[in-house]
């Protein structure tokens, strides 16, 4: 292949990123209502750690360019069901600083990558694409890292699973589980009032 077809094999990679992330927005969104955020969350993550070890040993130009759009899909499944688990998991006043964490820790990896990537410019690209995969290896024991969300579990009806995510959480706490669900259930009763309350607002308008 001629450098000039290199370069708009590498321009069309570079630009289906873009639009990969749409569609992966729109996938995994619905995906994550469907069959739980954390499931989205752990699979998109290993799909980023296989697609990006892939990308470093694949020989052909053109699926060095076509593999990133399935990347950046794979990358916005993990943003967004992994900003959802964590909304859904923090307590409010914890949110804020979960979420300085997150961007402090991606702005730092992103500052990080330009001094990495010129003190390997002598070795070939692959070297530092593998060292960047390398860097989502932990996705393999996200299962055990990770709960799935509570919120998710009580509104699909998995009560049972629900439980053992809080037992879990109780335990860590240091509290008593049988006050933990006294707590869960009255804000379950508030969020029930609050919902009713909202239909009931709604109602008239749309028959309108």
């Amino acid at each position: 292949m001629t450098g000039t077809g290199v370069r708009r094999v590498g321009q069309s990679g570079h630009f289906s990123v873009p639009h990969a992330k749409g569609e992966g927005g729109i996938l995994c969104t619905g995906l994550s209502d469907k069959i739980g955020r954390k499931t989205v969350f752990i699979g998109s993550h290993i799909l980023l750690f296989v697609l990006c070890l892939v990308i470093a040993f694949i020989p052909s130009y053109v699926g060095f360019a076509v593999l990133p759009f399935f990347t950046g899909m794979a990358v916005e499944g993990l943003l967004l069901s992994g900003v959802t688990l964590c909304v859904e998991t923090l307590p409010m006043e914890w949110r804020f600083i979960a979420e300085v964490i997150g961007l402090f820790t991606w702005t730092t990896g992103m500052v990080l990558l330009i001094p990495l990537a010129y003190i390997m410019q002598t070795f070939s690209c692959r070297h530092l694409q593998i060292i960047l995969a390398l860097l989502s290896v932990y996705s393999l024991v996200d299962y055990w890292l990770f709960d799935e969300s509570l919120r998710w579990l009580m509104a699909n009806g998995r009560l049972d699973e629900a439980e053992k995510v809080v037992r879990k959480a109780s335990k860590m706490n240091k509290m008593s589980f049988d006050k933990v669900i006294m707590t869960v259930k009255a804000t379950m009763a508030k969020i029930e009032v609050i919902r009713k309350t909202v239909q009931q607002r709604l109602t008239p308008t749309l028959m309108v």
